[in-house]
Parts: structure tokens; sequence; C-alpha cells
């Protein structure tokens, strides 16, 4: 049986990923929105936020599943869309700017994503990596680490860890190890804790944020570069999002406690979550060339609800055949 609330705060997650997409599409590229507030906020934490549930889901896969059946099986459900939907937003990217041409290229562009993964399909390459390092993991510790050092050891040498998405692997495991690590403990927090929880870790969330610069934007920089100061940089980095995830999670619990009609939308986003963040690319496309205005929470808020709907009615038009593919359901 599903977890309603951890889909509910997957359903939180995908939405921050799609306002955060909006922000970028409008701004035109990721530096220039690094000047927005809201931008920084969401970029702090959702992509941990995201490894955390998948440690989370982890756990019951791993009870049921042997070692190189649960590969297997997350080979298909992640590694799969991400090859058909590299491909697909290459042809659409091509056909967009002119190069017709190129568009005989599509399957190179998918191998090229798989080394290569700077793109926004890249989380799903990545967590079929947590989910390989979570099974080294389990299998032995000692393979788990001599592979760990390894990554750390050539990342931190060169200009390389954005091959094979290096960076977002080492970036994102140590939350998805929390995530599993919950699931293991089980714990329950009373509504007082939830309520101290949301006042002090979401006060000091929004405490350090303002000291969140465009080095700690891990998409362009990489989790090591020659001028990080580790105790500075790295552990700020990791505290922040740390932080961002406890005070989100507190705040939808009550959410989820209080208004449970919201908590139901949210669950049935998070649901889905896969197939929203595949199709909202196709609305976000056609943003640069449709808004030109300011930037205010009101025409955000408009275009990040049409980018939804819009992914939502892709979805239902899909046959369900063809899901399995797309989406690995």
């Amino acid at each position: 049986m599903r977890n309603q609330f951890v889909d509910g705060l997957k359903g939180v997650g995908i939405l921050l990923v799609v306002v955060g997409h909006v922000l970028q599409a409008i701004y035109g590229s990721a530096a220039d929105a690094l000047n927005n507030t809201v931008y920084v906020a969401i970029y702090s934490f959702h992509m941990p936020l995201f490894a955390l549930l998948s440690g989370y889901f982890a756990k019951k896969s791993f009870e049921t599943h042997e070692y190189m059946e649960l590969i297997f099986s997350r080979s298909f459900r992640l590694l799969i869309p991400f090859l058909v939907w590299a491909v697909i937003l290459y042809f659409l990217h091509k056909m967009l700017i002119g190069e017709y041409y190129k568009v005989v290229l599509a399957p190179l562009a998918a191998i090229k994503a798989i080394i290569y993964p700077v793109h926004a399909l890249w989380y799903l390459w990545v967590l079929l990596c947590l989910h390989v390092c979570a099974v080294l993991w389990s299998y032995s510790r000692w393979i788990f680490f001599a592979v760990a050092v390894f990554i750390c050891l050539i990342s931190a040498a060169g200009d390389i860890d954005h091959y094979f998405g290096l960076r977002y692997v080492q970036w994102l495991f140590p939350f998805f190890i929390i995530g599993y690590w919950f699931s293991i403990i089980n714990y329950r927090f009373s509504l007082r804790t939830i309520v101290i929880s949301f006042l002090s870790l979401g006060g000091l969330w929004a405490f350090l944020l303002p000291f969140y610069t465009a080095d700690h934007f891990i998409y362009s920089t990489g989790l090591f570069y020659p001028d990080i100061s580790i105790l500075n940089e790295l552990l700020y980095r990791f505290g922040i999002a740390i932080l961002g995830c406890a005070f989100f999670c507190a705040f939808y619990r009550i959410v989820y406690l209080y208004c449970p009609r919201v908590g139901f939308v949210f669950g049935f986003l998070g649901r889905i979550s896969l197939r929203i963040y595949a199709l909202h690319f196709f609305a976000l496309v056609f943003i640069p060339f449709i808004y030109t205005g300011s930037v205010t929470l009101v025409s955000v808020t408009i275009i990040t609800v049409i980018v939804l709907l819009f992914s939502l009615y892709l979805s239902a038009c899909i046959p369900q055949a063809m899901r399995r593919v797309l989406f690995g359901e």
C-alpha cells in the first residue's frame, strides 16, 4: 500500500521543479534566474528532497527483490524512459531552432545524454545510479566504499565530474541514504515536534538562504572545484539542503493533517510525478516565445498552472500501452 503522505511530498517536489523551470524559462538562463529569491530557495533543496523520497521508497524494493533483479527492474523503469525522452526532446529542440538536418543525429544525442547528462532529464539516469550504489551498499560495504572513494578521487582530480552524472550521484546519494534510513526506523513525529521543527528549521533555512551564491549552484559549478572551501562551501551546500528538506517535510505534514483535500491533490501529482517531469518540457519551450513580461507572483503562478494542466492533458492522451515505455509504469 502506498504512503499517501510521501506521495504528497513528491507532489510538492514536482511542483517546485515546474516552478523552478518556469522561472528559468522566463529569465532565459539559470545564471539570470539566480537573481530571483524564489528560484534560489527552490534550487537550494528540491532535488535532494526527491532523492530523500526515492530512498524512502527504495526500502520496500530491497525487501522484496534480489539484488540483480532490482537493478534490471530499475534499469527498465528509469533508463528506457530516459533514452526515449532524450531522443524526443532532442527532436523538439532542433526543430524549434531550425536545425532540421541534425534531427537524424537523435540516436547519437541519446548516447551522449548518458555520458554527459547535463540536460533536465539527468535525474532519471542519476536515480538509477543511486539505486545501484544502494545495492552495492547492501551487498558489500567494502565494494561500496572502494567505488565511492574512486568516484570522489576522479571527480576532485579533474574537471570530469559532469561525465555520467558523477557530480549529481555524489551530491544526492547522502540524501538517498537519509530517506532509506527514515524508512527503516519508521519514526512518527508528534504534532508538537512537527510545529517546533517547522518554526526552528524553517527559520534557520531562511536565515542561511541569503548567503547562497552562484558558487553553490552545483548544476554549473560541480561538487568540487579548485577554489572550494570544504568547511564553508561544501558543508553549507549540504546543510541548507537538509534544512530545506526538513522544513518542507514539516510544513507539508501540517498541511496534510489539516487540509486533506490539498493533500489529496499533491498526492495525485506525486503518483504521476515522472509523467509531469517529462511532459512539462513541451510547454516550457514555448514560454520564451509567448511571454516576455515582468516576473511577478501572479504571472509565475498562471504560467505554472498552464504548464501543469498541459502536462496532465498530454498524460491523459497517451495510451496505456505506451506509458510503460515512456514512464516505466
